[in-house]
């Protein structure tokens, strides 16, 4: 049982990682790399980046409603 908590956490803690590390680098890098863009850029980036991220990634996007 020790091992089956273990790897639970260890799941857990690198599912944290990986959400934060995506949230770090659309805060320093992605948000003011598209503030310089027109809205027909940030649009169209946008809508390909949600729509490659929904192929590979379905349960969080139908998690939250997406």
């Amino acid at each position: 049982m020790t091992t089956l908590a273990q790897l639970a956490a260890v799941i857990a803690i690198l599912g944290t990682a990986v959400v934060y590390g995506t949230d770090t680098f659309c805060a320093l890098v992605q948000r003011p790399a598209l503030a310089a863009v027109d809205d027909a850029a940030l649009v169209a980036v946008m809508g390909n980046v949600h729509r490659y991220g929904d192929r590979r990634m379905p349960l969080p996007g139908f998690i939250r409603g997406g």
